[in-house]
């Protein structure tokens, strides 16, 4: 008997252009993951149909459900794929090409001066030189804001305050580095997702069209591995005997992320009291988009607005955080999964509002606080979005 293993099943994905479409050319990717569900679900309805006798009507099936979820581990590459999944293309990326270009800082006015040097707001560089400016560390990644064709000033993050610069440093050098930056679009796209059993005697390819991400959920704090969880949502269910790509690429993890590697700002300071985050993002699919077609399948699965919740837990300190949230004051969080200065994942959720606190006191050991918060886009965001996430590693080309 061969027995499928779920070691050697493989994941494939790719991106469609067109909606329920296989895209030309297939362009599969092969993608680790922890778990993978994805399966057609056909309910089988029961009729009331009165036949005379007491024993159950034949049931007749009904539209055709494809859903699913995965749960993805949490790297400096991979996760890129994903977050095009969920926002679309990045917005900015770095390709690299501004390397140990000579600068001048002015520190009464934060301004760094680079002689035509066709970056943009939002992008990575490092500094370098003899010494870097009073108020930068050489070899961290700093993000561009406020650029004119000839000089730029510089943010812990994207979108971020504009550092304050204590002096000029000595012949400072800027690099640029790939920084890929995701926020909410218009639309998302859908994705071609194949489960590959190749271990039974035939092998049998599950094949699943127009798929799109519903939520993706992160939970910060513990121990253990960090992972993403995502539901799935899909249109149509292929079962074939060959792969959908044979051509198709085989994608290895960077470096994994753990819980050591994250900081968490509030209201752009550091929270140090924290014990655990979650984060909960749903893109607000449409999922009732069956027409009258004589498929049973979605004919769409259109895009509604987000939802992004959450909630902490920390260490009873203080009611600094209490106290925002019984006022209902506007603030902000800024999630940082850090493995070096050009390793790190940014998640900016730039408009944030807590609820009351629970404090319970159930014990005799130290207490925590908990909260809930929701993160939105109302007009304080400099970014125009309620969330943006930005990847910085050493892919210099697009996801």
């Amino acid at each position: 008997m061969s027995r499928q293993k779920g070691s050697t099943t493989k994941i494939v994905v790719a991106f469609e252009t067109t909606y329920k479409t296989d895209p030309s050319p297939k362009a599969g990717l092969q993608v680790p993951v922890n778990s993978f569900s994805l399966d057609a679900n056909e309910e089988a309805i029961t009729p009331a149909t009165l036949q005379g006798r007491r024993d159950a009507a034949k049931p007749y099936r009904g539209n055709i459900d494809v859903k699913g979820s995965a749960v993805i581990p949490l790297d400096d590459t991979l996760i890129g794929i994903w977050l095009r999944a969920m926002f679309g293309s990045a917005i900015s990326v770095v390709t690299g090409a501004v390397t140990a270009a000579a600068v001048t800082a002015d520190a009464g006015t934060n301004v760094i001066t680079h002689t035509t040097h066709g970056l943009l707001d939002g992008q990575g560089v490092i500094l370098g030189g003899t010494a870097v400016p009073g108020g930068t560390v050489a070899g961290t990644v700093y993000f561009l804001r406020d650029k004119t064709t000839s000089s730029y000033k510089l943010a812990a993050s994207p979108g971020g305050a504009a550092i304050d610069l204590t002096d000029a440093g000595t012949s400072v050098t800027v690099t640029a580095v790939p920084a890929h930056v995701f926020r909410v679009g218009s639309t998302m796209p859908s994705l071609v997702c194949e489960q590959q059993f190749t271990d039974l005697a035939v092998a049998k390819y599950y094949k699943y069209n127009g798929v799109k991400i519903g939520s993706l959920k992160l939970a910060f704090g513990g121990s253990g591995e960090l992972v993403a969880s995502l539901s799935l949502v899909g249109a149509t269910e292929t079962l074939g005997s060959a792969a959908y790509d044979s051509s198709q690429t085989v994608k290895t993890l960077g470096t994994r992320y753990s819980f050591k590697h994250v900081s968490v700002k509030e209201g752009g300071v550091a929270c140090t009291t924290l014990k655990s985050l979650d984060l909960t993002i749903d893109f607000g699919l449409d999922e009732d988009g069956f027409a009258l077609d004589a498929t049973g399948q979605r004919s769409t699965l259109d895009e509604g607005s987000l939802t992004i919740s959450g909630s902490i837990k920390g260490f009873f300190v203080d009611t600094a955080l209490a106290e925002k949230g019984a006022a209902g004051t506007e603030t902000s969080l800024e999630i940082t999964l850090a493995i070096d200065g050009t390793h790190k994942l940014i998640i900016d959720l730039p408009e944030v509002e807590f609820s009351r606190v629970k404090k319970p006191v159930d014990g005799p050991k130290g207490l925590y606080l908990d909260q809930t918060f929701q993160a939105f886009y109302q007009d304080a965001s400099p970014d125009k979005t309620s969330v943006q996430i930005t990847l910085v590693n050493a892919q210099a080309t697009a996801y």
